[in-house]
């Protein structure tokens, strides 16, 4: 490439392996350096810049890039956090580039193994290969022939890397791959073959087994003697693949040396060890030894009495045990915090799950002592994540030194498979490719166009975010089917708060920006903002019905991208400020109480999995009652009552009405999950349903219901459509509550209520 003006060669950034300045070689060496513009073009780990005449160039070369985060095992790292290190990477992103490389995937429903990234390299595996890519500018290294090696997993079962953990991984000492009863060790540079490394003898003294997990730390290379009896069932459609070829559980663990395989130590199970509960840090090795969930073996299988096991853990090294633990050993999976000293105890409960991953709770330990530090009960979907001093799951946030929950706010729309995050942000689907980001904890952002896999096929490391093809097999109306990387881009745009709504009576608003030095600028008119709009100084009043549209600028003027925010005044609206509102929970054996009412803006959250009874329970007729958030100051009779509710979760929730207490009103409520609405009048002890249907609602989807109350006439409409008509005499007036049974993640706004004539 000649570029004329290398201060302003418009060229992508890192895409460089090699620069040289034709200028220098015969002017002499020239200003250039890796500082400036050239810097800015140049791969980290690597690039190098030439400058001068012949037989007198000077050389620099570019080294890590600061901050950035590796990721070279399946979940992230040895200890399973599901996390890198990575500092860099926050939204928005932009495409850094894209390329069409030529390695045949695996059906995504396959869940094939993870991508990994270490010092500049992308390592992705296809179904014949390994491939080395440059992570910096997609240009393809190397690949190394493994001819089927993913062919188990090119189906439709969705189990894949889920159980049976990944197949290879990466380190200071090599790629290592692992294959029917050997793993083979390959220099990361080049892909040139260094070893072949066989698995040991079985506990009778057998050889010829199957090599089961992997991992390698400090120059130990880890291994498990798969077990062939275990075959667990597939997960959703018994086509393609091979069950038994994806093995989850092992009979001995042992280690070698990475260099020349030759055997350090083994741990023969009592029991069975899960792939999934192995977590590996720099000085011990933690396993669960635990009896197999035979039930795991038959398609639709409900689970039954899956025995506790044993928390070990080993020096890493040398192999001696240095504690255990039996106490309620009943997890699934096994995470490493290992700056905090801390091992985290969970299940994996996403979609096409295990049936013996009945999630639900989660445990930490001592990891110098074993010793329990804290448990407890909460509902979450996915497999969790460690960040730092905190854990994350789709669901919720503890505290890891604690298990205090923490705020939250993270939703996403359709899609299987778990999060990916660095220290700023998580990657996952979302439909299309969304991300998170943790500091602004706010709502889920995309990158559109492009179909995910169903596990984990984009990472967060090396300060960008690498995405292998993992479309394989799906034929929705995704637009890219591509390698690529994106790379944090742009300004993000303001923050609004409040951020729109409908309002009762006038509200100040602020702006605000992602940095200090960017200047907000704003209108009011529903026009794009400019450099010439409107700066922001100070909180703005706003009385009437308005668009408000901001952007931030920087320095030399550049802008992020408009946001936008819309006001409406109306005076029957409902105040949704806590000090309007008592909330009221059950004391019937409440599960996940108390409940979690909260506000945001002008919307009112309920995040809590509180319910009473049984959650197996489908009768529609079933009392429901776990928490209500009861408004203190009003008696409403005849008029109309409006709200909008929107939920992630998908058990009961609903509105109550002509309230005198929490045991006397009328209920609407709807239930996702058992396919039901209904309209109940509660009086003391007796409970009725006057109307039912099996409609239900929607996930993620805002739903409009309004009630017209006429004297004993109630009427219910959901979207414009009728739901109920029905007479009752019971209650002529009363306040009324929102509802939530089991359901964490419900939204309510909008709540309006306007009397009659």
């Amino acid at each position: 490439v000649w570029v004329e003006d290398l201060d302003d060669s418009r060229l992508p950034t890192y895409f460089a392996n090699l620069i040289v300045s034709g200028r220098s070689v015969t002017e002499g060496e020239s200003l250039i350096a890796s500082d400036g513009e050239a810097g800015r073009l140049l791969r980290p780990y690597g690039g190098t810049i030439m400058v001068g005449k012949p037989n007198n160039m000077r050389r620099e070369q570019r080294g890590a890039l600061a901050g950035a985060g590796s990721w070279t095992h399946q979940y992230s790292d040895p200890g399973n956090s599901l996390c890198s290190t990575d500092d860099l990477i926050k939204g928005p992103l932009g495409m850094l580039w894209f390329r069409d490389i030529d390695v045949a995937m695996p059906q995504r429903h396959g869940r094939g193994p993870s991508p990994l990234f270490y010092e500049g390299f992308l390592y992705s595996e296809g179904l014949d290969e390994l491939a080395c890519v440059d992570a910096y500018n997609g240009r393809v290294v190397w690949k190394y022939s493994l001819p089927g090696i993913l062919k188990a997993y090119d189906g439709d079962e969705l189990m894949g890397t889920a159980g049976t953990h990944s197949n290879y991984c990466v380190s200071d000492d090599g790629v290592f791959v692992r294959r029917e009863g050997h793993c083979l060790r390959l220099d990361r540079k080049t892909g040139e073959l260094l070893g072949k490394f066989e698995v040991p003898v079985d506990d009778q003294g057998k050889p010829g087994g199957t090599w089961g997990y992997i991992a390698c730390v400090d120059g130990v290379l880890y291994g498990t003697l798969a077990d062939p009896e275990h075959v667990v069932t597939y997960r959703y459609l018994n086509r393609g693949g091979d069950m038994k070829s994806l093995l989850t559980e092992s009979k001995t663990f042992f280690a070698l040396d990475a260099r020349n395989g030759e055997s350090l130590w083994r741990y023969d199970a009592q029991h069975s060890i899960r792939h999934n509960a192995i977590a590996i840090g720099p000085e011990r090795v933690y396993l669960v030894d635990r009896p197999q969930a035979l039930f795991d073996r038959e398609r639709d299988k409900k689970p039954d009495e899956h025995a506790p096991g044993v928390l070990l853990a080993f020096e890493a090294k040398k192999g001696y045990q240095q504690w255990k633990n039996e106490v309620n050993i009943d997890g699934t999976l096994l995470s490493l915090a290992g700056d905090h000293n801390t091992l985290l105890m969970g299940y994996q409960p996403t979609r096409f799950a295990l049936a013996s991953e009945i999630g639900g709770k989660l445990s930490t330990f001592d990891a110098e002592t074993g010793k329990l530090r804290w448990e407890k009960k909460t509902k979450y979907e996915s497999r969790p994540m460690i960040n730092e001093n905190t854990i994350y799951a789709q669901g919720g946030a503890w505290d890891l030194n604690t298990g205090e929950e923490r705020e939250f706010n993270f939703s996403r729309s359709y899609g299987c498979g778990v999060l990916a995050g660095s220290k700023h942000t998580m990657l996952f689907r979302s439909a299309t490719l969304g991300y998170y980001d943790l500091g602004m904890n706010e709502k889920t952002e995309n990158y559109g166009g492009v179909r995910p896999g169903c596990w984990i096929n984009a990472i967060p490391a090396g300060g960008i975010v690498l995405v292998p093809d993992a479309s394989a097999g799906c034929k929705c109306s995704y637009l890219n089917q591509s390698w690529f990387a994106l790379e944090p881009d742009g300004l993000r745009a303001p923050k609004i708060e409040p951020a729109g709504g409908a309002f009762a009576e006038a509200v100040t608003v602020k702006l605000e920006a992602d940095e200090l030095l960017h200047e907000v600028r704003y209108t009011l008119d529903g026009t794009a903002p400019t450099r010439d709009s409107l700066r922001y100084s100070e909180p703005l009043e706003i009385a009437s019905d308005t668009t408000l549209k901001s952007r931030a600028f920087d320095l030399e003027g550049k802008p992020s991208r408009s946001v936008d925010a819309r006001f409406t005044f109306d005076p029957h609206l409902l105040p949704v400020a806590e000090d309007r509102w008592k909330v009221w929970d059950t004391q019937d054996k409440p599960i996940s109480a108390p409940s979690q009412w909260i506000v945001r803006g002008t919307e009112i959250h309920q995040r809590s999995n509180i319910y009473q009874g049984s959650a197996t329970d489908a009768n529609p007729e079933t009392q429901r009652y776990a928490t209500l958030r009861i408004f203190e100051e009003g008696e409403f009779g005849d008029g109309q009552i409006e709200f909008e509710f929107n939920s992630e979760d998908d058990d009961t929730l609903g509105f109550a009405f002509r309230l005198r207490d929490e045991s006397h009103h009328y209920l609407w409520a709807a239930d996702m999950q058992r396919k039901f609405r209904i309209l109940a009048r509660k009086n003391g002890d007796d409970y009725q349903v006057l109307a039912k249907n099996g409609l239900g609602y929607r996930r993620n989807h805002w739903h409009h219901v309004k009630i017209e109350m006429a004297g004993s006439k109630l009427t219910v409409w959901v979207d414009g459509e009728k739901d109920f008509e029905v007479e009752d005499e019971a209650f002529a007036q009363g306040t009324l509550a929102l509802h939530s049974w089991g359901t964490q993640g419900v939204r309510f706004r909008g709540v309006r209520v306007a009397p009659g004539s």
